[in-house]
């Protein structure tokens, strides 16, 4: 801060304390809370979709509630987890296979699926979701690569 012209300092604390402020950092933690429920809420919704178009025989609640059995205290495992530095990102990958294992058994139990199609359940939703972040990647890759090729 030494070197920039003192209203450009006073200004600068000034939107710094703004945004660390106590009531932010309240709002921020309550609406993170609220969208990782709406998010495993829709994503169980998903995970429902899929299970009752093969075939399956089962309820959204049931099933919400076999995932959040083992979601919560997982995600809070992974949450700490993360404040190890490289260790911790790994033992964090092992937990969310860990949680598709637990998911691919709750779909099989609940909705009384074979072990392929719950398989499917559990998969399906992440294979999709790989091959549009594929595609975006190409895409956003294309326009960069025609922006700069433009400028040429």
């Amino acid at each position: 801060q030494a070197d920039l012209p003192p209203e450009l300092s006073a200004q600068l604390t000034n939107s710094l304390s703004t945004i660390f402020s106590p009531r932010i950092g309240i709002a921020g933690a309550l609406g993170g809370l609220v969208m990782s429920l709406l998010g495993f809420l829709v994503f169980v919704g998903i995970l429902h979709l899929v299970a009752r178009l093969l075939g399956g025989q089962g309820e959204y609640g049931r099933y919400a509630y076999l995932n959040a059995s083992f979601y919560a205290p997982l995600s809070i495992v992974a949450g700490l987890l993360g404040f190890i530095p490289v260790l911790g990102s790994c033992l964090a990958f092992l937990l969310v296979i860990y949680e598709m294992v637990l998911a691919f058994f709750a779909a099989k139990v609940e909705y009384k699926l074979s072990s392929g199609r719950a398989l499917v359940v559990v998969l399906l939703p992440l294979i999709v979701a790989v091959v549009l972040v594929s595609c975006l990647t190409l895409a956003l890759g294309g326009m960069l690569a025609a922006l700069l090729s433009g400028t040429n």
